[in-house]
This record gives structure tokens, C-alpha cells and sequence, in this order.
């Protein structure tokens, strides 16, 4: 059997399966990507004890207290009672739980059955899956649960809430959201204008001037990134950046990278400026990485909304060619990737180290005390 017939046989094994059992096949492969995984917190718990008083300065955790810039989820802890170790940790996982329900309901509601079902697997297959579920009491689950939104909706008032909220929850939302946002305004059938813009950029004034009103106001010193990044030799960010450099590269994206390449490939000449700017703005984004310690973290973070969204346009894409074949070529190359992105290794660079995810640590943990 050759392997144009393997594909045309998984291409219609998966279009029946995705229209009868799409909840039961989304549900299975999330437990899976889960086990393969692992699920770990995070070492330290500075915002698990952040939360248990936000209104001082935390110099007891930690004197590089550059972290108590994020406010949203400690806040939200607090106030809710959610401060010890498992309470926190619960409370971080639903959000992050409600985040992927969220975009599997709109990326369903956008795309046939199949396309969103490859769509979830792709991204489930994605480095921000891992790290995520890696890194459980970081702020990232509420800047994963308030950008979800920002991929479907159109309202200025809306999108000024989520910029809102982001902003007081982690200062790199500003470049997730507004790279997004223009990524969206670039396709025709969008309906990100101006006011939708003006919304965002409002949004984001106003989660940062809530910030440092209430800095100012209880008083607490906080580490700036620029402290932070000249408080370094050049010599480390160069360490950390280039001891495994083709390592940490392909953390990032993982082989996600080939399915941006399938997306160029394909649909470039129908929008390429579409495709320009977003090859720009990873390239911003990695320069915004490169001052950082959990690089692959940082670039996950800032880079995963526009990689989606790419994707989720491109699927879009193929349906309207479906009558040319080109899109089921399409589909059937995103079915490859899926099934390789599912199975292949999962790293993240941390430090300048190549760090495994906690289902990999365990394995060598188990296999160490058996020799």
C-alpha cells in the first residue's frame, strides 16, 4: 500500500470520526497529550505565596521581585481564598482547562468538523501545550484563558476588557495581543478596524496604569525588566541563547515550524503581505525572548496566538479550495503533522539547558532505579 493510499484511507477514517464522535476523539487526544506529557507546577511557588499578601513588596521570596509586575492571578488568589499550595494549583489548572474549552467551542464554531479537530491536535501537539501543563502556578494560565478570546471576537469593548485584564496580568501580553489584533486585520473577512485597535490599545493603558497605581499605592518596589536584563552580563544572554542553539530554536514552535512552512507553501501567493508580517512579527518576538531565562516560555507565550491564528486562516482557506483539491492536499499534509507532532519529542530550553517535560523525567527517574 503506498503511502498517497495511507493518507486517503486516515484522511476518511478522520473526516467520519470528527463528524460522529468530535467531543469523544478531542477529549481522548487531550488525555493523551496530557500522559504523554506529564503534568508538573512550578519549583519555585512564588505566586502561590504571592498571593497569600500581594500588597507588600515579596523581597522575602525572592530580591529580584520583577515578577510582582504581574498582578491578576496572585490578586485573584487572594481574594478568593485559593492561597494554598493545591488550592492555587487547582485554581490555575481550571483556568487553563476553561481556556482550551473555550477555543475548541470557537474553533469548532468556525471550521467543518475535521479542519477543527486537526486544528485542536495541532496545537495540543504545540511546545504551549507542554508548558503550560509544565508550569502550573505561573500567571501563564490567565494569559492563556484571556488570549483565547482575542482570536474570535470583534467587539472594542470586549477586546479592551481582555487587554485589560492581560496587561495586569503579565506585561508580554502587550505584543500577544496587539500582534494578534493585526494579524486579524489583515484578512479580508475580519472585523478588526480601527475601533477594535483603538479598544486594544485603550485596554492595555488602562491594565498598565492600574498596575502602577497600585504599586504606588501600597508602596512596592518592583524589579523592571530593564533592571533585569542590564543587571546581566551580555556574556549570559549569549550563553543562554546559543549553547543549544538549534535545540532551543525548534523548541519554540516544535514541529509546528513545518506547519507554518505547509501554510506558506500553500496559501502565500493568495496574501502575502499576510504572511510577511507574521514572519516579522517572530522575529520581534524572538528578539524580545532573547533577554529572557525561560526562553522557549516567553516565545510560546508571545508567539502562539498568531501561529494558531495562521492556521486557523489557512484551514479556511482550504475549505473554500476544497473543489480544487488543494485543499484536501492541505488537510491531508495537516493530518501528517499532526500524527508527527503527537509522537515526536518535547523539550523546552530553560536557562541555556535543554530541559524535559515531567512524563520524560519520570521515565528516566523509573528506568535509573531499575539499573
Amino acid at each position: 500500500m503506498s503511502l498517497s493510499q495511507l493518507a486517503d484511507i486516515a484522511y476518511e477514517k478522520l473526516h467520519h470520526f470528527s463528524e460522529k464522535y468530535f467531543t469523544v476523539c478531542i477529549a481522548g487526544i487531550f488525555v493523551a497529550v496530557l500522559l504523554y506529557n506529564g503534568i508538573g507546577t512550578v519549583p519555585d511557588p512564588t505566586y502561590q505565596r504571592l498571593a497569600q499578601n500581594p500588597f507588600i513588596t515579596r523581597t522575602d521570596i525572592s530580591p529580584d521581585n520583577n515578577w510582582q509586575a504581574s498582578l491578576l492571578l496572585p490578586l485573584l488568589a487572594h481574594y478568593t481564598r485559593l492561597t494554598s499550595p493545591w488550592g492555587f494549583n487547582a485554581f490555575c489548572l481550571a483556568c487553563l482547562l476553561i481556556g482550551f474549552i473555550i477555543l475548541i467551542i470557537e474553533t469548532k464554531k468556525k471550521l467543518n468538523p475535521l479542519a477543527a479537530l486537526l486544528c485542536v491536535t495541532l496545537l495540543l501537539a504545540h511546545p504551549l501545550t507542554m508548558i503550560l501543563f509544565s508550569w502550573i502556578g505561573t500567571p501563564d494560565c490567565l494569559t492563556f484563558l484571556v488570549a483565547v478570546p482575542l482570536l474570535f471576537i470583534s467587539s472594542p469593548v470586549g477586546i479592551g476588557i481582555l487587554c485589560f485584564l492581560g496587561m495586569l496580568n503579565h506585561p508580554v501580553f502587550i505584543f500577544a495581543a496587539l500582534e494578534l489584533l493585526v494579524l486579524r486585520a489583515l484578512v479580508r473577512d475580519e472585523k478588526i478596524k480601527f475601533p477594535q485597535l483603538l479598544g486594544a490599545l485603550l485596554g492595555l493603558a488602562a491594565g498598565y496604569l492600574a498596575l502602577q497605581l497600585f504599586l504606588s499605592h501600597f508602596h512596592i518596589h518592583v524589579f523592571s525588566k530593564l533592571d533585569f536584563i542590564l543587571h546581566r552580563d551580555i556574556g549570559i544572554w549569549l550563553v543562554v541563547n546559543l549553547s543549544y542553539f538549534p535545540f532551543t530554536l525548534f523548541s519554540f514552535q516544535n514541529t509546528f515550524w513545518f506547519v507554518l512552512g505547509a501554510c506558506y507553501l500553500q496559501f502565500a501567493s493568495q496574501n502575502r503581505h499576510f504572511f510577511r508580517v507574521l514572519v516579522m512579527m517572530l522575529g520581534l518576538n524572538y528578539i524580545v525572548t532573547f533577554f529572557t531565562l525561560d526562553t522557549t516560555r516567553i516565545f510560546t507565550l508571545l508567539s502562539w496566538g498568531i501561529s494558531f491564528y495562521c492556521l486557523l486562516h489557512c484551514f479556511r482557506l482550504s475549505t473554500a479550495e476544497r473543489g480544487s483539491g488543494e485543499g484536501k492536499e492541505f488537510v491531508r499534509a495537516m493530518i501528517l503533522l499532526a500524527f508527527i507532532g503527537l509522537l515526536g519529542p518535547k523539550f523546552y530550553s530553560f536557562e541555556g539547558r535543554i530541559v524535559l517535560p515531567p512524563s520524560y523525567k519520570n521515565l528516566l527517574r523509573a528506568f535509573s532505579g531499575i539499573s
